[in-house]
C-alpha cells in the first residue's frame, strides 16, 4: 500500500490527472487504481458519523419548537387563570414592569427547571451517543452552556405573546369578569 501526500496551495487545480501520469509512467505495474483527495478522505471517513446525526437535527428542532409550545401554553394558561389578580395588581399601582417581572418570573422558574432536567438527560444521552459524537465531548462545557443558552432564549421569546396579554389588561375589566 502506498500513499502520497501532497501539499496545495488553497483554491489550487487539483493536480491528481498528473500525478497519476507521472505514477504510470514511472512504474506501470505498481501504479496506484484509485485517488482521493485529503477532503474526500476525511468525508468518506466521516460518512457514518454524520448519517445518524442528519436525521437527530429534526428531532432536535422539533423538541426545541414542542418546548416553545409547551413554555408559550402554560404562560398563556397562567395568565389567564390571574386575569383577575393581575388586573387588581394593576388597580392598585402596579407598573407594567411590574406586571412583565410576574409573568417572566414564572417563565423564567419554568424554563430553569426545563433546562435543568434537560441537561441532566443530556449528559447521559451524549454519554450513550460517545461514538456518534466528533470534536466535542459528552460533557464540552462550551456545548453544554450554548444548549441551555438556547433553550432559555427559546423560552423567552415563547413568553412574550403571555407578557403583552398581561400588560394589556384592563383593571376594570378583569374585576367585572367574576
Amino acid at each position: 500500500m502506498m500513499t502520497v501526500a501532497i501539499r496545495m496551495e488553497p483554491g489550487a487545480r487539483s493536480p491528481l490527472s498528473a500525478i497519476r501520469r507521472i505514477a504510470v509512467s514511472l512504474e506501470p505495474e505498481a501504479a496506484p487504481d484509485r485517488f482521493l483527495t485529503l477532503d474526500s478522505l476525511v468525508a468518506s471517513s466521516l460518512g457514518g458519523r454524520r448519517f445518524p446525526m442528519f436525521f437527530l437535527a429534526p428531532f432536535s428542532l422539533t423538541a426545541l419548537l414542542l418546548s416553545a409550545v409547551g413554555v408559550f401554553g402554560v404562560l398563556s394558561l397562567s395568565v389567564r387563570q390571574r386575569v383577575r389578580e393581575i388586573g387588581v395588581r394593576i388597580a392598585l399601582g402596579a407598573q407594567s414592569r411590574d406586571v412583565v417581572a410576574l409573568v417572566l418570573g414564572r417563565a423564567a422558574r419554568l424554563a430553569a427547571a426545563g433546562t435543568v432536567a434537560g441537561l441532566a438527560a443530556s449528559v447521559v444521552a451524549a454519554r450513550a451517543m460517545r461514538s456518534l459524537l466528533f470534536g466535542v465531548g459528552p460533557d464540552d462545557p462550551a456545548t453544554i452552556a450554548g444548549a441551555a443558552g438556547l433553550v432559555l432564549a427559546v423560552a423567552l421569546v415563547a413568553s412574550l405573546l403571555p407578557v403583552w396579554r398581561a400588560v394589556r389588561i384592563d383593571p376594570m375589566t378583569a374585576l367585572r369578569e367574576e
